[in-house]
């Protein structure tokens, strides 16, 4: 252990590199990179001087490797004692802007009791860490980057959040606009997987700002990679696809113009504001009304058991697999064709399929499981470049079960959605009020979800000098509890469908048998195919 030389910054300096490095070191002109260090024994560094008192980070050694002015920065930033600091977590050194805060969002008071719940029982939840990797053909200009980052920190304030309890209450903080949460690292071209698979492991702390994080792996090649990790209690994928965007935007035309435009508009306080505002007591009580008819005893989420499927096992690791399959053009444009003449939405005909994939697989005695639907929260145009947790799902109650021809069930899932969106509530505010013993419950109760956004364009990427905009394939992706299907375009008029779900409950083959049963519905609806007939039916 190193000893406590706070009076001598580079001592102090010296010191936590010969401990972490395990060499003797006494020249203040000794490179921390060049003498064998990388980025985890630059963390261990950092984390021993916070022990010490210095506020520092990654950054601040990245930027200044040589010990004397790493040192001489320890020193300009702040006296000994004042609190470790920087994008590896401890108490931050920046001003707090707001020190009692605002409420939460009802989804992001959700996500911190499911948190508190999950320290309780020791049981884990899915970790809600978006990400986005890409490679890096040529160096990128780190002061550049990183300016572009605080620009966009400055026009999306809801990245500078984190959460505390103030006299028993959740509360968003929002951190001083000086933190920017940018680092750099450095690898050898042949261990840069397993650079990249380091920084992938970092575990964001709720409590402690930032929950957004940037990492530039810089190769001895001149090649690389940057990592982008995004907690989706501050966004949804909606808006990690903008702010790879304004990154990008931010790193090719970075003027004070530039600056000034896109620091302006409406952020997530404002859409928090509107929702909260038009949920009245009167209005809140009214679709409250509504859904306890609706959805009765069962409440919102009665879980995934299905004819066929293994029961799923009580503690989940929540480790991913998908499962893909396509619609050809002809088929699509036949989809579309058969919603038109049955007065619907090529949407609502899959939803309505899906529904009878449920119903057909469901367990005699019982209630098939509830079908939830995804909605994009940006009701006004001006919301669409606000970042912030802004999709929600609501539960989709069509009754089917008499309704025996296409036209229907075109009717009944129209009718349904129409009203679901007529009463709509968030979601995290529903289940608290309908199960108030289990809303927030962990083991998770898992769903079945339609992530089924028509309209929605697709993300974009990082767009900067060298980057590679194919995302490098992640093979330990995480599962929402229960089944989650999807559905996006594709080129050439066609459409793929999707089932992201739990590696440790089903095997590929269930998930094939599920997306087939999908497209046998959506056929049948379309007109193409006869009613299929299950085994169980009837």
């Amino acid at each position: 252990m190193i000893e406590n030389h706070r009076n001598d910054a580079l001592t102090s300096v010296l010191a936590a590199w010969s401990e972490v490095l395990e060499i003797s070191q006494s020249d203040g002109r000794v490179n921390f990179f060049e003498a064998g260090g990388d980025s985890l024994s630059a963390a261990q560094a950092v984390g021993l001087l916070a022990k010490l008192g210095y506020a520092t980070s990654l950054a601040d050694l990245f930027e200044h490797p040589i010990a004397e002015e790493f040192a001489a920065e320890l020193s300009r930033v702040a006296e000994p004692g004042v609190g470790a600091g920087g994008p590896e977590g401890g108490e931050l050194s920046q001003p707090v802007a707001e020190l009692t805060g605002s409420p939460p969002s009802f989804s992001q008071l959700e996500r911190l009791e499911l948190e508190e719940e999950s320290a309780r029982s020791g049981l884990p939840v899915p970790r809600d860490v978006m990400i986005r990797v890409y490679r890096v053909g040529q160096p990128l200009d780190f002061g550049l980057l990183r300016r572009s980052v605080k620009t966009v920190l400055q026009r999306h304030p809801v990245l500078r959040t984190f959460f505390r309890k103030v006299d028993g209450d959740w509360k968003r903080l929002l951190h001083g606009s000086e933190i920017i949460p940018v680092q750099r690292s450095f690898a050898a071209a042949h261990r840069l997987d397993a650079a990249i698979a380091a920084t992938l492991r970092h575990e964001f702390d709720l409590c402690a700002a930032p929950l957004f994080r940037v990492t530039y792996i810089e190769t001895d090649d001149g090649h690389g990679a940057i990592v982008f990790l995004l907690h989706h209690i501050l966004a949804d994928a909606w808006s990690l696809g903008l702010v790879m965007r304004d990154v990008s935007a931010g790193y090719r035309t970075h003027t004070p113009e530039s600056h000034a435009r896109a620091t302006k508009g409406p952020v997530f306080d404002d859409v928090v504001a509107a929702e909260e505002s038009s949920l009245t007591p009167g209005v809140l009580a009214e679709r409250l009304s509504y859904w306890r008819t609706v959805l009765g005893e069962a409440g919102p989420r009665p879980g995934v058991s299905l004819r066929g499927l293994p029961p799923r096992p009580p503690r989940q690791t929540y480790l991913a697999r998908s499962e893909v399959v396509e619609i050809s053009a002809a088929r699509s444009a036949r989809l579309g064709h058969a919603a038109r003449d049955l007065q619907t939405t090529p949407t609502m005909l899959m939803a309505a399929a899906l529904q009878l994939v449920l119903l057909h697989r469901g367990l005699p005695g019982s209630l098939p499981p509830r079908l939830f639907i995804t909605y994009l929260n940006r009701e006004k145009e001006e919301w669409s470049d606000v970042v912030g947790p802004l999709f929600d799902a609501l539960p989709f109650a069509p009754d089917l079960s008499s309704a025996t021809s296409r036209a229907k069930v075109a009717r009944a899932v129209t009718r349904s959605w129409s009203a679901t969106l007529a009463h709509k509530v968030p979601y995290a505010l529903l289940a608290r009020e309908l199960q108030p013993d289990s809303h927030a419950a962990v083991p998770m109760r898992p769903f079945v979800i339609l992530n089924m956004l028509e309209g929605v364009p697709p993300e974009p990427d990082l767009e900067l000098p060298g980057v590679d905009t194919a995302r490098v394939p992640l093979s330990h992706d995480i599962a929402f509890p229960g089944l989650t299907f999807t559905t996006e375009r594709a080129e050439g008029g066609g459409r793929t469908l999707g089932l992201r779900y739990e590696a440790d409950w089903l095997e590929p083959s269930h998930a094939r048998e599920l997306l087939q049963e999908w497209l046998d519905w959506t056929g049948w609806l379309s007109g193409e195919s006869s009613k299929p007939v299950q085994a169980g039916d009837g």
